[in-house]
């Protein structure tokens, strides 16, 4: 009796031990089912958040306000034609024929001032900055061995060899914070040009650093370093030569001058205020 009643409780005791393996199992089961399932939802949704914030970032570099080279050019060039235009049509006596003198013109430095019009174009067929498409539209538009480089730090590097077979090396660094350029050029190893500009209040401040004409003698030109600086607040501005000069002006990259004293001490100069003129050209007071 004694050994039939303990065969009853061992088997009531396996029974109730399978049963709960069998809970525990099936309980684990479910937790990891549940737990996979979470897993999965919270990752699609990281991916799906990763994918949302690209696009965002695609987006900004596209339309998100930041301004490349080519855009800051442009700006620059329409703000100095309203001043020059406005300057031409008030046909003044002297400053009207003694312009020249006193400006540099894209014209005589063509090969220089083009890659501005390029660098930062990839922008508007890509949608970023893109080194590639960059070099292949310079290759097409300046010259057919054009290659250019960029370095946080330094800036672009741009170089290639124009039609009469000079070598170009094109030191370019814009701060879009001050909306300033500064625009090195050396000819087969030599310097040949420095171009500056920076946004003022109203418009900007540039200068250049270059050879120019500063008359004749026998109809035979002479030559020296020149020192230009220009101010342009629509139709109001100064223009400014400095001859015989032994070294570059002052850096006005990422440093807006005072436009009062920007053209101090200069060799050929005119101011335009309010419609009214002052200055000295030639030798001409006015």
């Amino acid at each position: 009796m004694n050994k039939l009643f303990i065969l009853i409780i061992t088997l009531a005791m396996v029974f109730s031990i399978a049963a709960c393996g069998k809970s525990d199992t099936t309980g684990s089961s479910l937790q990891s089912g549940e737990k996979t399932g979470q897993e999965e939802i919270a990752q699609a949704e990281q991916q799906n958040q990763q994918k949302q914030t690209e696009q965002s970032k695609d987006s900004a570099e596209v339309g998100g306000g930041q301004k490349m080279v080519n855009q800051s050019f442009g700006a620059f060039k329409e703000v100095r034609t309203k001043f020059n235009d406005y300057v031409v049509d008030q046909e003044h006596e002297i400053v009207g024929p003694g312009l020249p003198t006193v400006s540099v013109f894209d014209a005589n430095i063509f090969d220089y001032v083009l890659p501005l019009d390029f660098i930062g174009l990839s922008v508007d067929t890509t949608g970023k900055f893109d080194i590639a498409t960059e070099n292949q539209m310079l290759n097409q538009g300046w010259a057919n061995d054009a290659q250019l480089t960029y370095d946080e730090a330094t800036g672009y590097l741009l170089t290639g060899t124009n039609s009469q077979g000079n070598k170009l090396e094109l030191k370019i660094k814009y701060d879009e914070k001050t909306d300033s350029l500064r625009l090195e050029v050396y000819k087969d190893g030599v310097f040949d040009l420095l171009f500056e500009y920076v946004a003022i209040d109203g418009g900007y401040a540039a200068q250049y650093h270059l050879e120019s004409i500063i008359g004749h003698e026998n109809f035979t030109p002479i030559t020296a370093l020149c020192n230009y600086k220009m101010i342009y607040k629509g139709t109001d501005g100064s223009m400014a030569r400095y001859d015989k000069v032994s070294s570059e002006p002052v850096s006005i990259f990422g440093s807006p001058p005072d436009p009062k004293s920007f053209i101090d001490g200069a060799t050929h100069w005119f101011t335009v205020s309010n419609g009214q003129f002052t200055g000295s050209i030639d030798g001409k007071e006015f």
